[in-house]
């Protein structure tokens, strides 16, 4: 019978962390540098942060002139959705405006950072991937507390001035992250580079150990490089890399896993990352 539950679940019975993005409270104030020390979406130098006196004034406007989601987007595919990068200043704070009255902070709507790893406990400017205009109307509110989701990372994070509590904790104290599979000591980078296309590295030395190309080539290779074993044309499958790898790898792919990693493609997908309807804030 298949096991119809996510990786995340098989992997936490099996103690392993797969493919998590973890989702905590974050303190607001901690975040604030991220975007009042500079403009976010800088466009020319030294472009200076939004202040609370624009927002103010673009809460003064009809609410008809506030900008909601789903009009911008890093990467439109709608003709009636506009890219990001084109948003004007004057655009911006009027969609910071519309999240200052209308926005509901949930799991579903989290921030989404990647690894926090400076030395104040702050994340660097680059590691807020998505909720800028979100951030700055909590911070404009004064909410105390926002929940953030983790693409990467480590479970020490929860050291950092900035954490509140889990919400959602990773199931190893160690690396996590949605291309990690880690038991808290030993992890492996799980990269898919296209359909047919799977790398995998060591996550301890960094080094690729599998290299597949579905029906031209599969390599199982060594910490120095060397291929450790070769197969070619239709014998370079999905399901015996995984089995090969396994074998390497015991601790990290164990049969529930591996089995899941082999035939499951929902098993690719990162879990609880949804964007605001129809586009990025």
């Amino acid at each position: 019978m298949n096991d119809t539950r996510s990786i995340q679940a098989i992997g936490r019975d099996c103690g392993l962390s797969v493919f998590e993005t973890p989702l905590a409270r974050w303190r607001t104030d901690a975040m604030r540098h991220l975007v009042e020390d500079h403009y976010p979406w800088q466009t020319t130098a030294n472009e200076h942060p939004i202040s609370d006196d624009e927002i103010r004034s673009a809460l003064a406007l009809p609410t008809d002139q506030l900008i909601p989601p789903g009009h911008y987007d890093d990467n439109p595919t709608n003709p009636y959705v506009s890219c990001n990068h084109g948003c004007s200043r004057d655009q911006h704070i009027r969609r910071i405006a519309w999240f200052a009255i209308n926005y509901k902070d949930s799991p579903e709507h989290a921030l989404i950072l990647s690894n926090i790893t400076d030395l104040d406990g702050h994340p660097d400017g680059n590691d807020l991937l998505n909720g800028h205009h979100r951030l700055i109307a909590a911070l404009y509110r004064g909410d105390k507390s926002i929940y953030a989701r983790f693409i990467d990372g480590c479970a020490s994070l929860q050291n950092l001035p900035g954490y509140s509590e889990w919400t959602e904790q990773p199931a190893v104290n160690g690396l996590f992250g949605t291309n990690t599979i880690s038991d808290g000591e030993a992890s492996l980078e799980w990269l898919e580079q296209g359909p047919d296309r799977l790398v995998v590295n060591d996550g301890q030395t960094g080094g690729c150990v599998l290299n597949l190309r579905t029906n031209h080539l599969l390599q199982i290779i060594d910490p120095y490089g060397q291929p450790l074993h070769s197969e070619l044309g239709e014998k370079a499958q999905l399901c015996r890399a995984v089995q090969l790898l396994a074998e390497r790898y015991p601790t990290l792919l164990p049969a529930p896993i591996a089995h899941a990693l082999a035939e499951d493609s929902r098993t690719y997908r990162p879990c609880g990352i949804a964007p605001l309807a129809g586009g990025n804030a």
